[in-house]
């Protein structure tokens, strides 16, 4: 099926092979040749918007949004708003948490962007099907959106529009995306002034009648929202109310009273950040997403273990076939490591594995943090979390024995899956193998479908010597947790190793199916498909992987050993000299002394 563009038309479904819309008569049109209206799914007041399916990419669906400004509205202004939500999709990167912009183009004197899709329900809608949130959903999704926040305000972008019907519950993973940077705007030393833009109830008075915006101003709105999965009572609401009844002043203040509205316990550390959060006067609120997530960490353990996955190493394509030559011992791949994967800064990914923790390591040096702790828990302390908790700390910062010693006491005080769980990465971590395979072992007693455990154990046994044991570990983790691409991977490469390229690749092809945008996954396929010796599919796959990782030496380099096996000459010298310029950048270049050879032989 086709809909039509004409944004004054009713935009009836029609059938593909139409070419002008039966109810208006207007050109049925697929945009740039590759994007396909299918229905119309929102409008604004400054246009339509589109689901459509992206035809290049295998019907990959997508979103159209056109600049179709109401009659009467200022034109020139929406338009820049409208161009300003673009700016600020392509400035934000590639976060997996915000939908990426894919086009921004002028067709038949309309404008278009083109954003990824995002299928899933807002959460206004399941706080419907679903009911209030308690204290730990709270602190979760306080936790999972400032480190959102914490990204699109380092890159200088406010969102000024942060409600429920903007956060959207990902069906795919069940994530958290923000979305609608429509209203969205670049932090300025001066913000403008005189112009409203938010939602009542959940903007702050500096935003909804000065026109300014602040970080500040964000987290005013998320503490809003957080009270509103709290109490399930609309904050425009309250505050239209308080207008009726003749209360001015109170409706503007109305969140000091916040409590009020509240039928359920909530702890003082909690209370504390809320009230903090939704303060009226700006200079009183928290200022950064980096402060709030400081005062959730001591009193809320962190959500490391549910997600600190260290994927399995990728065998080197090189080393599955015969190169034409091979003069080293070729370097081992980077992996996604367990902290590696969270980045703070620029258009990249901040992995929701231990966000707050992340965000919190990158603003204050390690040692500092890990004292904070340590005057929680004071002389002869009985606190079980505070130990965990720096624990954590220090094994994030690297000081494993100090970090054992902590996890120690813990489970002394207070065994529980976490804490044996952290115990085991360390011992792992200091090659204590054994002593791993039984921390994580205690873990799956107290939580037996806990399915990160079962890939962390998965990893020990393969450096055992035990596949048999690490697939079967494997099996249960994807058993358990069927949407982790990365266990995918870990089992792909495993039934590689073990000779069944067949499932190896069906694992491969899962994991990017789940994610299409793993570096890891299309380098992994990559090195299949070369062990294979189809060396175009593996060429393909290191070009893709190459564009979501460009900074990977090691992915140029195995790029380039196809290429010059291939006699592509130019393509080869080139991805050598990439190979190298990378790896001296990251202090690398020892390892891929084999890359200058090459290059000295192609010259």
């Amino acid at each position: 099926m086709i809909c039509c563009l004409n944004p004054s038309c009713q935009n009836p479904p029609c059938e593909p092979d139409l070419q002008s819309c039966p109810q208006c008569g207007i050109e049925l049109l697929v945009l740039e040749n590759r994007y396909k209206p299918l229905k119309s799914i929102g409008r604004g007041g400054f246009g339509k918007t589109y689901l459509a399916e992206d035809i290049k990419k295998f019907g990959e669906q997508c979103v159209i949004k056109q600049f179709a400004p109401y009659a009467g509205n200022d034109t020139e202004s929406e338009k820049l708003r409208f161009r300003d939500e673009a700016k600020q999709l392509q400035r934000l990167g590639e976060h997996p948490q915000i939908p990426a912009l894919l086009a921004f183009f002028s067709e038949r004197g309309y404008l278009y962007f083109v954003q990824q899709y995002v299928a899933g329900e807002n959460l206004a809608e399941e706080l419907a099907r679903c009911g209030l949130y308690d204290e730990a959903r709270i602190r979760d999704f306080l936790q999972d959106l400032l480190g959102i926040l914490h990204v699109v305000h380092e890159q200088g972008v406010i969102h000024r529009d942060i409600k429920p019907y903007n956060i959207m519950r990902r069906q795919v993973d069940r994530k958290l995306v923000l979305i609608d940077f429509g209203i969205s705007k670049q932090i300025e030393a001066n913000p403008a002034t005189g112009t409203s833009i938010g939602s009542l109830g959940y903007s702050p008075l500096e935003q909804l009648w000065g026109g300014k915006a602040y970080p500040a101003s964000d987290l005013y709105s998320l503490g809003v929202t957080a009270f509103y999965l709290m109490s399930g009572i609309s904050p425009h609401q309250i505050v239209s109310q308080l207008m009726e009844e003749g209360s001015p002043a109170e409706a503007n203040d109305w969140t000091k009273n916040w409590r009020n509205y509240i039928n359920q316990p909530i702890d003082d550390n909690l209370g504390a950040i809320l009230d903090k959060l939704m303060h009226g006067d700006r200079k009183q609120r928290y200022q950064s997403a980096a402060d709030v997530l400081r005062d959730l960490m001591p009193h809320h353990p962190s959500p490391l273990a549910k997600t600190t996955l260290q994927p399995f190493k990728v065998a080197s394509a090189a080393e599955n076939r015969s190169p034409l030559q091979q003069t080293k011992q070729l370097p081992t791949p980077p992996e996604p490591s367990r902290w590696r994967n969270i980045k703070l800064y620029g258009g990249v990914s901040l992995g929701l594995v231990a966000a707050s923790l992340a965000i919190l390591l990158a603003t204050r040096p390690a040692t500092t943090v890990s004292g904070d702790v340590s005057r929680d828990l004071g002389d002869g302390s009985s606190n079980a979390v505070a130990y965990l908790e720096r624990g954590k700390v220090r094994s994030a910062a690297d000081n494993f024995k100090d970090a054992l010693a902590d996890f120690n006491r813990a489970i002394e005080l207070q065994p529980t899956a976490e804490s044996y769980n952290e115990r085991g990465q360390v011992r792992s971590k200091l090659q204590d193998r054994q002593g791993a395979l039984a921390d994580f072992g205690e873990a799956l007693k107290l939580k037996p479908n806990w399915a990160d455990v079962y890939y962390q154990r998965s990893s020990v046994w393969e450096e055992l010597g035990n596949p048999q044991q690490a697939l079967a570990d494997l099996n249960e983790s994807i058993r358990w947790q069927g949407d982790n691409n990365l266990a995918w991977i870990a089992r792909g490469h495993l039934r590689s190793k073990q000779g069944n390229k067949a499932q190896a690749m069906q694992d491969f092809n899962a994991a990017i199916k789940m994610d299409a945008r793993s570096s890891y996954a299309y380098m992994s396929r990559a090195g299949l498909y070369a062990s294979m010796n189809q060396r175009e599919r593996a060429i393909a796959d290191y070009d893709r992987a190459i564009v979501l990782d460009p900074s990977s030496y090691y992915q140029f380099y195995e790029r380039g050993i196809l290429h010059q096996e291939l006699n592509h000459k130019a393509k080869a010298k080139a991805d050598f000299e990439m190979t190298l310029q990378l790896a001296k950048k990251a202090g690398k270049e020892k390892d891929y002394a084999d890359a200058a050879v090459r290059l000295q032989q192609l010259h």
